[in-house]
């Protein structure tokens, strides 16, 4: 692999800050914590693909899902009464309320789940190792 230095997209960040990774093909993304506020809900489309990012900064929780259920969601993040969960969201389209692992908990959607997209944590410097050429949410 091409070392780190002779790639002009590593100066971006602290090469140990963290993100959140999600790459679709050839096509990648980077949701840099530092860039997320504390409790982000994040509509978003990457390579053609409808997503919706969820960050807990207190415990570095970064989860991407897929917002299609019948049609696309857009969500919104609102208050917990949920000991468990800092916060929940909320779909504009149904109404119906989410928890942070993508399970629906009331709304015309209850008892359904979002499918996560698949994605991982990994520190700068090695995502922009292997992904050049990554979009970078800002």
């Amino acid at each position: 692999f091409p070392r780190l230095d002779s790639n002009p997209m590593a100066e971006r960040f602290e090469p140990k800050s963290r993100v959140l990774g999600v790459r679709f093909g050839s096509q990648a993304k980077a949701y840099p914590f530092e860039n997320l506020e504390n409790e982000a809900v994040i509509n978003d489309n990457v390579a053609g693909q409808d997503i919706v990012v969820v960050y807990y900064g207190a415990e570095q929780l970064a989860i991407p899902y897929f917002r299609w259920m019948d049609q696309t969601l857009t969500f919104d993040r609102v208050a917990s009464n949920d000991p468990v969960y800092p916060f929940m969201l909320k779909d504009r389209e149904t109404g119906t309320v989410w928890n942070l692992m993508g399970e629906a908990l009331e709304g015309q959607l209850e008892g359904r789940e979002l499918a996560q997209v698949p994605a991982h944590n990994a520190f700068w410097f090695a995502w922009a190792t292997f992904w050049r050429d990554t979009e970078i949410f800002q």
